[in-house]
């Protein structure tokens, strides 16, 4: 027999389908294997063919016309258009599928009913590996994932922790994985029992954040908190927290002025009165801020952490106060170590993309023109044919002196020119292009009794209207003191 393979798997057949291939095939054997037989039943069935160039697919539907069997496979079976020649003179057919296998990429399994099922050859060739899965407790862990890296092929931990998986033979490693615990992708080898002890993940679970009680993890507490750290807050020059905070905290609803030194507002959950005020509470290292003024005067690079309390059990300990909510924040402090000095400075640039479009000199005179001209058109000319006799009768010309001077620079003769009447800007004069430039240079370090934690900063926000320049200098100084584990003092200003 020769086989002659025309249709080649195309560069383009990617990993995905090939996944998608596996996950057909595995379910197809699974389903399968309870009818599974020796090869014993299909000795007295016998075919004859003569077939030259002709795919494997129609060789095996050339079987099925003269016997009972049927063939099942995948369509995506690219190796089932393989062109090849074989010749059977009333064989036996467990002999004839052989032969025409041999070289093919693909074989063949036999199940009752006259069933045979077409896969390919690397996914029967499997080996089986047990194990038990558990905690650094040593508990058994039930309902982890076992996978063979890179294919669809896994089984689930059973209560007691145990698992047994039947691999491809090329599978190289085994993943491992459970919700809260760190994934383990293990090599295969030689090895046909792995056991595994699973470690708790840390990512987000040991993450503290400040509530109204002092500290606690956050996978200790519910979503009613929203934490940003000073990564979040600094990403990008802004001019004080509530800016810094705008769409990082879900929610909360944050507004900003674009009046320098000022302040928006912030809303936790929509309002909540439609008289009384809507402000949740402010809280500065444990101390109640009763004006949210107070935060402006904060210099974000000195913020460590600002938390969102957002319900009422999480601001409880704040009582009628903390009816709106609770914004904690948290000032840094210094740090056990060699003193570290440390700079941040940032120059940014604004202006004013939208301004509201105003009529010029000559749009505005044609507009009274044609108000005067409906208001008495028997006595005054139309604003499309102007005169100067007319205008002389228009108030809103000859009202002030300085403007009819000015006004009247237009007639030239008899002839009507608005372009040698000035146009004047009045927007344009009072606003300008923002240049906001802020620096801070902090120092921090301490040792294991003692640490202490210092800033100065400035801040200029000359702003887009002329004559709101907002200008702001800070400084922060902490200091802590712990002459016994159990006791701990400390002074900060800001």
């Amino acid at each position: 027999m020769k086989k002659n393979p025309q249709n080649s798997i195309p560069p383009s057949f990617t990993g995905i389908k090939k996944l998608l291939l596996i996950m057909k095939l595995s379910l197809i054997l699974v389903f399968f294997t309870v009818l599974q037989v020796s090869a014993n039943v299909y000795s007295q069935t016998s075919v004859t063919l003569n077939m030259k160039d002709k795919p494997i697919r129609e060789v095996l539907k050339s079987i099925e016309q003269q016997t009972e069997i049927r063939f099942f496979f995948s369509d995506d079976l690219l190796a089932m258009n393989d062109l090849i020649e074989i010749k059977a003179d009333n064989e036996n057919i467990i002999s004839v599928l052989d032969d025409l296998f041999l070289k093919s990429p693909l074989t063949y399994k036999a199940y009752e009913n006259n069933l045979i099922v077409i896969v390919p050859r690397n996914l029967m060739q499997q080996k089986r590996i047990t194990g038990l899965i558990t905690d650094k407790a040593g508990a058994p862990v039930a309902g982890a994932n076992v996978r063979a890296t890179g294919t669809a092929v896994g089984v689930i931990s059973g209560a007691d922790g145990r698992y047994t998986i039947e691999v491809p033979n090329d599978a190289k490693s085994l993943t491992f994985t459970f919700v809260g615990m760190e994934p383990q992708v293990i090599e295969i080898g030689t090895q046909t029992q792995i056991n595994v002890t699973m470690a708790e993940s840390a990512i987000g679970l040991e993450e503290i954040v400040v509530v109204g009680y002092g500290t606690q993890r956050k996978s200790d507490i519910t979503g009613s908190v929203v934490s940003v750290s000073n990564e979040q807050i600094t990403s990008q020059p802004v001019n004080n927290i509530f800016e810094s905070l705008q769409g990082k905290a879900a929610g909360v609803d944050i507004t900003t002025t674009l009046r320098p030194g000022t302040v928006g507002g912030i809303s936790i959950r929509g309002a909540r009165s439609l008289t009384a005020s809507n402000s949740p509470l402010y809280v500065v290292d444990g101390i109640p801020i009763m004006s949210q003024s107070g935060i402006e005067t904060l210099n974000e690079q000195d913020i460590e952490s600002v938390e969102i309390l957002k319900d009422a059990s999480a601001t409880a300990i704040y009582g009628s106060r903390g009816a709106n909510g609770v914004v904690l924040v948290t000032t840094k402090r210094g740090t056990e170590g060699r003193l570290s000095l440390n700079y941040s400075g940032s120059i940014s640039n604004q202006k004013m993309i939208w301004r509201s479009e105003y009529m010029d000199v000559a749009q505005y005179i044609e507009f009274e023109r044609w108000g005067a001209y409906n208001a008495s058109p028997t006595t005054r000319a139309p604003g499309s044919a102007p005169t100067l006799a007319s205008d002389a009768t228009i108030p809103y010309f000859t009202s002030d002196a300085t403007a009819w001077t000015n006004f009247q620079k237009g007639w030239v003769g008899s002839t009507w020119d608005p372009s040698q009447i000035q146009t004047f800007d009045w927007m344009g004069q009072v606003t300008q292009p923002n240049f906001t430039q802020e620096h801070t240079l902090s120092a921090s370090g301490g040792t294991k009794t003692m640490r202490a934690y210092g800033s100065i900063g400035y801040l200029n926000n000359q702003g887009t209207t002329k004559g709101q320049e907002y200008q702001r200098y800070t400084v922060s100084t902490k200091a802590e003191l712990t002459p016994r584990e159990w006791i701990t003092f400390g002074v900060g200003v800001n």
